[in-house]
C-alpha cells in the first residue's frame, strides 16, 4: 500500500486520516461527517470578517460570589478627575485591570478531532494547537467567541473566548492558543505594548495575566497554557491607560549584567542591595509618570523630581513597614513587598531568555546561565520564588548535553558500526518509543526532580543510556531480528557478536543519536519548564497590580457641635504635597456640613505624589491668589483616613518619646541588648469625649505605661483647634521612689513635639500603635 503524505507540510499520514495531525490541513479524502468547523493550520493574516448578525441574548456566565468589602467591581478607575455623587467625591484614579467580562455571546464552534489531529481553527481565526503530547484523538473541542466589551474608564477593549474540551481541563503538554486582535484599537507607534492576554481564574472570577507573545505582523496574540479556561485579548488605544502600563511592565526585561547583579546581592547579603534598590526606584518613577516613554533612570531626574520620588518611596516604605508589622493597611505592605518580589522576579525572568539561548548552544549565554544557577541556589532562602524560576530554567540548560553538537558524524563502516546499525534498527524499528512517550517520561522526571536540576540531569542520562543499551540485554532472537532489520546479512547469519568495547561504543554513539532525535521533544520540555518558571513572576505582577489597585478613602470632616453651623461649609480644599501649587493637588468643595469623601487607589495616590497637606479656602477666596485659611498635615497609613478640620481626630494614638537625658526607670537593662541604648516611650490615646478632650495612657510593652502614670489614667485638658495644641496639668508621684512629677504638659501636634517642665519629647503618631501588644515599640537613641 502506498503511503500518503500531507500536501501542506509533508508529514506521513496515518491510514484513513482526513486531516494532517501536524498542521491540521485536510488530506483530500472525501467524507460526509456531521457539520463541523473546518480545522486548519496556523493562522494566516486575513481581512476582518464581515459583521455578523446579532445573536440573541444569552444567559450571563455565572460568577463566584464576591465579598461585600467595598469593591463592587474588581477594579477601581484611575485618573485625577473628581465625581460628585450624593455629596461623596470619588477621586477617579485609574485602577489596574481586573474586571470580569460580562458581554454577550458570539459564535460557538465545536470540533471532534480525528486520529492524529491536534489543531483546530474557527472561521474568525482563533487557532488552538493541542500539540503532540495530549492524546486528543476523538476529543470534542468547543470554542465560544464571546462578544467584545469596551471599558472606557480603563482604556481597553476585551475580546473573550471560552475554550473547553469535554471532560478535560488540564494537559501534560503545553497548548498554544492563537487569537487575532484588532490593530485599529492599538496605540499608534506602540502596537506591541497595546496588546495583552489574560485568563479568568475559575476560583475567583478575576482576570490574571496569561503567558503570551504578540505578533504585530500577523496581528495575533499567542497564549501558552497547560489548562483551559476563559481567555481574552485586550487592546488599548491610550498610552496612559493602566492596560498600557501593565503591558509595558509585563514586557520589561533586564540585561544579563543587571539581572545577575540583582541575584548576586541576594546571594551575598540575603536582601536587596544598591542595584535592586535603584531598580525599585525606577519602577516607582515609572508608576508615577504613567507614561509611554521607556523606563526612566534616577540619573535623568531633576532635583524636584528626585524629591518627589523620595517622598513616594518613603511613604511606601514607612506605611508598608507599619502594615508588615501588623498595623496599618495591609495592601500598602503588599505594594512594598510586591515591588521587591517583582524586581527580583524581573531579573530571573530576564535570565530565562538567556537560558534558552544557552540551550540553543550560545557559548556566552552558557556562561551567564551557569553563573545565574550558582546565585539561584545561594539566594533561594531570600528570594525563593525568583530562585526557583532560575533553577527550573537550569533544567532546560542541562539538556545542552544532548544538543546537536554531541552527535558524531557517521564514520566508515566498521565492525562496531555494523553493531551500531543493529542497535538503531532495534530501537527505531522493532521496539521504538514515540515522542509522546518520551515527553511523558521526561516530564515525570521533571516533576520528581524540579527542585534538584543535577539529579534531573543524572536521571535523564541514565534513562537515555538504558534505552540505548536495550539491544544488548535482549534475547538472541530479538538481536537476530534487529540484524535482519538492519540488512546486515553480509556480516553474519545470526545475531552479531559484540565485545564489551563494541557495546560501550554503540551505547555512547546511540545516546548522541538519541539526543539528536529527541531535540524537538527536549525543546518542548524546556518550553514547559520555562512556562512553569514564569508562573511565579506572573503571579507577582498580578499580586502587585491588585495591591496597587486597592482602595484608599480620605474623609474630610468638621465636628460641628449640636446647634451650631459649620464654619467651613462650601469651602474649597486641596490635598497636595507640602508647598505644592493648588493646581497640582486634588481639589474639591466641601458640602454644607463641611464634609467630603474622596475615594482613590494606592496607585492613584502614588501618581498624585503622596499628598500629606490639606489647605482650605473659605467661600469667596481665590485658591490661586489668596493664602489658605487653614493648613493641616495628615498621614495616610490606613485604608480609611479621617482628617478633622481644625480639630484633633477621634481615637488618635501617639507616643511621647524621651528626647533628652534624664533618669527613666524600668529602662534597657531589662532588654538583653546591652549594646543598644533604648528607652520605652509613653503611649497615649487622644480623644474627644462629652465635649472635652483628654488623653488616656495605655498598656505598653510588658509593663504598664510607666511607673509615673498608671495604665488607663485619664488626663483631661484643653485643645486649641487653631494651634492644634493640647494642654493639661500633670501631678504624679513615682510609685517606687516618691519622686514628684508636676508641671504643664503641652503637646503640639503641628510640630510633633511635647514638653512637661524639664522633660522634652518627640511625638510619633500612627496606626501601628492601635492594637496590643506593644512589646516591639521601642525608641532607640544614640549611645
Amino acid at each position: 500500500m502506498m503511503n500518503k503524505y500531507c500536501m501542506n507540510c509533508g508529514v506521513e499520514l496515518p491510514a484513513g486520516a482526513r486531516f494532517c495531525g501536524a498542521c491540521g490541513a485536510p488530506t483530500g479524502r472525501a467524507t460526509t461527517p456531521a457539520q463541523r468547523a473546518e480545522p486548519a493550520g496556523p493562522p494566516e493574516r486575513t481581512a476582518p470578517p464581515p459583521p455578523a448578525k446579532p445573536a440573541p441574548p444569552a444567559p450571563r456566565r455565572p460568577r463566584p460570589a464576591r465579598s461585600q468589602g467595598g469593591r463592587g467591581s474588581n477594579a477601581l478607575c484611575i485618573g485625577l478627575a473628581l465625581l460628585l455623587v450624593a455629596q461623596t467625591v470619588v477621586v477617579a484614579l485609574y485602577g489596574w485591570p481586573g474586571l470580569a467580562v460580562d458581554g454577550g455571546r458570539g459564535e460557538s464552534s465545536t470540533f471532534t478531532l480525528d486520529a492524529g489531529q491536534t489543531v483546530v481553527r474557527t472561521e474568525r481565526g482563533a487557532v488552538i494547537d493541542f500539540g503532540p503530547y495530549n492524546g486528543m484523538d476523538g476529543e470534542t473541542v468547543t470554542v465560544s467567541e464571546l462578544g467584545g466589551t469596551t471599558d472606557t474608564d480603563q482604556g481597553g477593549h476585551l475580546t473573550t473566548y471560552d475554550i473547553t474540551v469535554d471532560g478535560r481541563e488540564t494537559f501534560d503538554g503545553l497548548l498554544t492558543i492563537t487569537l487575532p486582535y484588532d490593530a485599529r484599537r492599538t496605540i499608534p507607534g506602540d502596537e506591541e505594548h497595546s496588546v495583552l492576554a489574560q485568563y479568568q481564574n475559575p476560583a475567583t472570577g478575576e482576570w490574571e495575566l496569561a503567558d503570551y507573545t504578540v505578533n504585530t505582523e500577523e496581528k495575533t496574540v499567542t497564549i501558552y497554557t497547560d489548562h483551559l479556561s476563559t481567555f481574552c485579548t485586550v487592546t488599548t488605544e491610550h498610552a496612559h491607560s493602566p492596560y498600557a502600563l501593565l503591558a509595558r511592565i509585563r514586557a520589561r526585561r533586564l540585561d544579563d549584567e543587571t539581572a545577575l547583579a540583582v541575584l548576586r546581592e541576594y546571594e551575598q547579603t540575603g536582601q536587596p542591595g544598591e542595584v535592586t534598590n535603584s531598580l525599585m526606584k525606577e519602577f516607582y518613577l515609572w508608576l508615577m509618570r504613567g507614561t509611554e516613554t521607556p523606563l526612566a533612570t534616577v540619573g535623568d531626574m531633576s532635583e524636584e523630581q528626585i524629591g518627589l520620588l523620595n517622598d513616594v518611596v518613603g511613604w511606601v516604605t514607612d506605611a508598608g513597614e507599619i502594615a508588615l508589622r501588623g498595623g496599618g493597611y495591609d495592601k500598602i505592605g503588599n505594594v512594598l513587598s510586591g515591588v521587591s518580589t517583582f524586581t527580583v522576579g524581573l531579573s530571573t525572568v530576564s535570565l530565562l531568555e538567556t537560558m534558552y539561548d544557552a540551550y540553543q548552544g550560545d557559548e556566552s549565554s552558557e556562561t551567564v546561565a551557569a553563573t545565574a544557577y550558582k546565585f539561584a541556589y545561594s539566594a533561594a532562602v531570600s528570594a525563593k520564588e525568583a530562585a526557583n524560576a532560575v533553577k527550573l530554567s537550569m533544567l532546560g540548560v542541562l539538556l545542552i548535553d544532548y544538543s546537536l553538537n554531541r552527535f558524531l558524524d557517521e564514520a566508515n563502516l566498521t565492525y562496531k558500526d555494523a553493531v551500531f546499525q543493529a542497535v538503531c534498527a532495534y530501537n527505531e524499528s522493532l521496539h521504538p518509543r514515540t515522542d509522546a512517550e518520551w515527553y511523558a517520561i521526561i516530564l515525570k522526571l521533571y516533576a520528581r526532580y524540579k527542585d534538584d536540576p543535577d539529579r534531573f540531569s543524572t536521571a535523564l542520562d541514565a534513562i537515555m543510556e538504558n534505552f540505548s543499551a536495550r539491544y544488548f540485554h535482549d534475547d538472541p532472537e530479538e538481536q537476530f531480528a534487529a540484524t535482519n532489520e538492519a540488512d546486515l546479512h553480509m556480516y553474519t547469519t545470526g545475531a552479531l557478536p559484540a565485545t564489551l568495547d563494541a557495546q560501550l561504543y554503540c551505547i555512547d554513539q546511540y545516546k548522541a543519536r538519541l539526543g539528536q532525535r529527541l531535540q524537538p521533544v527536549l525543546e518542548d520540555v524546556f518550553k514547559k519548564i520555562q512556562y512553569d518558571g514564569r508562573i511565579d513572576y506572573r503571579n507577582a505582577v498580578d499580586h502587585l497590580r491588585r495591591a496597587l489597585n486597592a482602595p484608599l478613602t480620605i474623609e474630610v470632616l468638621e465636628n460641628v457641635p449640636d446647634g451650631e453651623k459649620s464654619q467651613y461649609a462650601n469651602a474649597t480644599i486641596s490635598l497636595n504635597r507640602p508647598g505644592g501649587a493648588f493646581e497640582e493637588g486634588w481639589s474639591i468643595t466641601l458640602n454644607d456640613e463641611g464634609t467630603v469623601t474622596l475615594v482613590a487607589t494606592i496607585l492613584g495616590y502614588i501618581q498624585s505624589g503622596v499628598p500629606t497637606e490639606l489647605k482650605l479656602w473659605l467661600p469667596g477666596d481665590d485658591p490661586t491668589e489668596d493664602p489658605p485659611t487653614l493648613v493641616q498635615q495628615f498621614q495616610v497609613t490606613q485604608e480609611r483616613t479621617v482628617i478633622v478640620l481644625g480639630r484633633v481626630s477621634p481615637q488618635q494614638l501617639f507616643l511621647l518619646v524621651p528626647n533628652n537625658e534624664f533618669t527613666y526607670y524600668g529602662t534597657w537593662e531589662e532588654t538583653q541588648e546591652p549594646a543598644a541604648k533604648r528607652r520605652r516611650a509613653f503611649l497615649y490615646r487622644l480623644e474627644e469625649h462629652g465635649g472635652q478632650h483628654r488623653i488616656v495612657s495605655l498598656r505598653y510593652g510588658s509593663a504598664l505605661a510607666s511607673y509615673w502614670i498608671p495604665v488607663d489614667t485619664i488626663i483631661v485638658g484643653e485643645y486649641d483647634a487653631a494651634q492644634n495644641v493640647f494642654r493639661a496639668s500633670c501631678d504624679y508621684v513615682h510609685r517606687q521612689t516618691d519622686e514628684r512629677f508636676t508641671d504643664e504638659l503641652v503637646i503640639d501636634l503641628n510640630t510633633m513635639t511635647a514638653s512637661c517642665g524639664e522633660y522634652i519629647f518627640l511625638v510619633e503618631t500612627g496606626p501601628e500603635y492601635v492594637d496590643p501588644p506593644y512589646d516591639d515599640l521601642y525608641y532607640e537613641v544614640a549611645h
